[in-house]
């Protein structure tokens, strides 16, 4: 076990990510020559990577299969084959508990990603934007691929499309990931700045180069994928990270930034985290943009001793302090992503936060790393070529609801009314509703209002021209 945490102990190099290569690599020997020896191979590590797979839909890591045994805190993009593999296997071998553990990863984390802003990185566990690489988007993509021909369930030829239109510029920067007049495939994606410009690596390595290849060539043998492929980012509303290091000055005593660096079990989110003793309070602040309900989550470090030796108390705004037990680590410290408390309703505008430390002697620590604020509904809206509109949306509510959602048409149709083609999924991929709305567009109107349906942590797609 790790911190409280069974981890299968059979898995290559203690990988999941590993395991799953092996296992997609043994699916394509047994299609190729059926042996029950590859069959019970393939058994062993497919079940290995569906139980290293944690997170309610609403809960870090959100149905991620996470991809190595040293940490039950970090997820990482590169190499992510889990869910292509588990996919993969269950077609294979009929088993239908691989692809169910396949599609939950797809269902909660993957759309999560998808209707935010595309493509995570890390998280550690905060959810970390940058670097971005091919290695990420292609295995997200290529394994959504995989369950659509497992499954048979059109919407994941749909969402890989989605994902793979970051190849082509679909992505945090705008500009396309891969050389359609070379061939080659950009290294990744990095924070913008002065000496970086707009945050492209415009190496082109081998991997790089592969991993954009394939991974479109892939795509282009499944015509409803390619639907989806030339899409742009015209409007976004995801989560929002308040790094801890942004207070100004300490309320009260000395709390300390430190280095945000690998932990040897998960990366802190911004340039630093902070750290502090009993007594020590800072304050924070964030704007929000309408009013809307969030479901906030703290990021801190277990300390690895007694619960209830150290504390946190988070105050927002002027609501009661919410008590955060910082210890009861089994065995060593490590950085949690936990929800501070249910939905919470928030004006436009900008709010405060405090935090206060709490420890049963000075010579104890606590370390907070982020709040990160998660709308009740995410959603991304794109465009492309001939009008085409698609809005995917991801809710993290438990309980069916409506969302109204202010939808720019600037890229629609001339028309006196707007023709929206809702899908609504639950939390399992299930489609539950697929009906048209209407709404009124008035003479040179730049927005509508959507009404969206959503399931409990399900997530709808809708298209209109």
């Amino acid at each position: 076990t790790l911190h409280g945490t069974t981890i299968p102990v059979w898995l290559v190099g203690d990988g999941a990510d590993a395991s799953g290569v092996v296992v997609m690599a043994l699916c394509e020997l047994y299609q190729a020559r059926p042996d029950p020896k590859v069959a019970e191979m393939i058994r062993m590590f497919a079940d290995g990577i569906a139980q290293f797979q944690m997170g309610a839909p609403d809960e870090f890591p959100f149905g991620a299969h996470m991809p190595w045994g040293g940490s039950i805190s970090h997820w990482h993009g590169w190499g992510y084959h889990q869910i292509r593999a588990l996919a993969m296997a269950g077609r294979v071998l009929g088993e239908q508990e691989w692809v169910q553990s396949a599609e939950r990863a797809a269902n909660g984390f993957v759309t999560h990603m998808l209707a935010s802003i595309g493509l995570f990185a890390h998280m550690g566990p905060a959810p970390l934007a940058y670097v971005q690489l091919s290695y990420g988007c292609q295995t997200v993509t290529t394994g959504l691929l995989e369950l659509y021909r497992a499954t048979g369930r059109e919407i994941y030829a749909r969402l890989a499309g989605i994902s793979g239109s970051w190849f082509l510029g679909n992505n945090v920067t705008g500009h396309p990931m891969y050389d359609a007049a070379t061939g080659r495939g950009w290294d990744g994606i990095d924070p913008p700045g002065p000496e970086r410009g707009i945050g492209v690596s415009f190496n082109a390595g081998a991997e790089s180069t592969i991993e954009a290849v394939t991974t479109l060539v892939e795509l282009a043998g499944v015509p409803k994928a390619c639907e989806y492929m030339n899409l742009a980012t015209r409007a976004r509303y995801p989560f929002r990270v308040v790094e801890a290091e942004s207070f100004d000055k300490p309320a009260s005593g000395r709390p300390r930034k430190m280095w945000a660096s690998w932990t040897g079990e998960g990366i802190p989110s911004g340039e630093f985290y902070v750290t502090a003793r009993s007594g020590d309070s800072f304050k924070l602040s964030f704007s929000i943009p309408e009013d809307d309900e969030f479901i906030p989550y703290i990021v801190y470090e277990r300390q690895s001793v007694a619960p209830g030796q150290v504390g946190l108390a988070i105050t927002i705004d002027d609501g009661e302090p919410i008590i955060v037990d910082a210890s009861g680590s089994p065995d060593t410290k490590y950085f949690v992503m936990d929800k501070l408390t249910g939905p919470i309703r928030l004006s436009a505008g900008r709010h405060n936060v405090t935090v206060k430390f709490a420890g049963a002697s000075r010579s104890l620590n606590a370390s907070i790393d982020a709040l990160v604020l998660q709308p009740l509904v995410e959603w991304r809206h794109m465009t492309g070529p001939d009008y085409q509109n698609v809005l995917l949306a991801r809710s993290f509510a438990g309980q069916a609801l409506t969302r109204s959602i202010q939808v720019d048409i600037r890229k629609t149709g001339p028309a006196t009314q707007i023709q929206f083609q809702v899908g609504c999924y639950d939390a399992q991929g299930e489609l539950v509703r697929d009906e048209r709305l209407t709404s009124p567009a008035a003479s040179g109107a730049e927005t509508v209002v959507l009404d969206l349906p959503m399931e409990p942590f399900g997530y709808t797609l809708v298209e209109w021209r």
